[in-house]
């Protein structure tokens, strides 16, 4: 399966309330990892963004596309809301902004390369994680691979 992959170096054009975004969706999704894990997650959603197919080729499309990340369910009303945080309480930390300007300047996580699904199986079990098969990543608490990844046996 040949996958788009957001490339190092890359610089992404985003306003300053698409790098808000960012920093909010990263602080809610991976605040406990730390920058490490931050720019691992906010690597998922770069690659989201080259590739066209989960939202668009936004940051704004990707993000808020409805269930592609958890913590915009109550914005979004995917699930009912299930899982979701009131974003508009969300302060991100000086971390989250440090990871989204590094996302934004190109920077990417070596290790993520092209995945574009994450998970916390302390949080969740989805179907296309890890049990569906294919080659999957831990970094911190999140499971890092495609969503497709077990589809080719």
């Amino acid at each position: 399966i040949t996958r788009p992959i957001a490339r190092p170096g890359t610089p992404i054009a985003a306003d300053a309330s698409e790098r808000e975004l960012l920093a909010k969706t990263l602080h809610a999704e991976a605040a406990g990892e730390g920058y490490e894990g931050m720019l691992a997650a906010g690597t998922v959603i770069t690659n989201r963004v080259a590739s066209g197919k989960y939202g668009g080729d936004s940051l704004k499309g990707v993000i808020l596309k409805p269930g592609q990340f958890s913590a915009w369910n109550l914005a979004t009303g995917y699930a009912g809301g299930k899982g979701g945080l009131n974003m508009d309480k969300i302060k991100p930390s000086e971390s989250a902004y440090k990871a989204a300007d590094a996302l934004l300047a190109g920077k990417r996580h070596e290790a993520v390369g092209d995945r574009t699904h994450y998970y916390a199986p302390k949080h969740a079990d989805p179907k296309w994680g890890k049990k569906a098969g294919g080659d999957w990543l831990t970094i911190g608490n999140h499971v890092f691979g495609w969503a497709d990844a077990g589809k080719g046996k």
